[in-house]
């Protein structure tokens, strides 16, 4: 018998992976809006397999993706089976202790190191498009600020240097700003940053950026903010030094939701595979 794939809430990533998982002839649906909570619990239970969003919750309360006050994740624990293999990204201790209580198998997208590198690629390229919808200026030579320089700030990096940027990365490890600058980049201390720059993009997930320190850059200066909470610095001290703040959460549901779904694939596939 087939087994039944089921996909609860998310962004355009889970409704692409449908897609490609129906085009491939599987039995998957989609489940994203409100029900009540039997008729959810009965869905899990007759899925073999289960894709939750990545990440999988914003408010530690609700699926991502699910609407205000919508599919509650202690709902989806609660109702997981024995013998079920469990998909998303960004499981706790506590998320994934709850599922192999249950008997579940859990498979987080962000441990799997050729997800991720795919992941901080599509992330590279949402932030590339957010940089050209927010300035009329030209990309050759325009100097750009890079804060971080893990898997995320390097592909930004390089995706930004490849388009003609002037691409200076801040990284508090010197054998880091070592690699920026054999990758042809600009490399400073997080404590010596320069204010001329039109863009800034914050790849770390740390308060870096005091008030003082984000009053170095001109006004109209575009803040990206790539990092997942806490962020790089405070949206409101970021907007009352008149810098443009733009919060860059999930680029890549929102621009590469059909490569996102590929990588997602091939895990799942991967892992039925292997047999895990």
């Amino acid at each position: 018998m087939e087994e039944n794939i089921v996909l609860l809430a998310g962004d355009a990533r889970a409704r692409a992976l449908l897609h490609l998982l129906q085009a491939k002839g599987k039995t998957a649906a989609h489940l994203s809006a409100c029900r009540s909570v039997e008729a959810l619990k009965a869905e899990i239970t007759n899925a073999g397999t289960l894709v939750l969003p990545v990440p999988l919750s914003r408010d530690g309360v609700h699926l991502s993706g699910s609407g205000e006050a919508c599919i509650l994740l202690s709902d989806v624990l609660c109702a997981l089976q024995k013998g079920q293999r469990v998909f998303g990204g960004g499981f706790s201790d506590a998320h994934r202790a709850a599922m192999e209580a249950a008997g579940a198998t859990a498979v987080d997208f962000l441990k799997d190191e050729s997800f991720v590198l795919k992941n901080a690629a599509f992330t590279a390229q949402g932030a590339l498009r957010l940089l050209l919808e927010h300035t009329s200026e030209p990309l050759q030579n325009l100097p750009v600020l890079v804060t971080g320089f893990g898997k995320v700030g390097k592909a930004t990096s390089a995706l930004l240097k490849s388009v003609g940027c002037r691409v200076t990365v801040a990284a508090r490890n010197e054998a880091q700003r070592t690699e920026a600058r054999l990758s042809g980049c600009e490399a400073v201390t997080l404590s010596s940053l320069s204010a001329q720059t039109a863009a800034v993009f914050n790849t770390v997930p740390a308060r870096i950026f005091s008030a003082q320190a984000l009053s170095q850059f001109a006004e109209g200066t575009l803040f990206l903010e790539l990092a997942s909470a806490p962020f790089g610095a405070e949206e409101k001290e970021v907007r009352a030094l008149g810098l443009h703040h733009i919060p860059a959460a999930a680029l890549p549901g929102k621009f590469v939701a059909a490569g996102c779904a590929k990588a997602m694939l091939a895990l799942l596939e991967t892992d039925a595979a292997t047999g895990r």
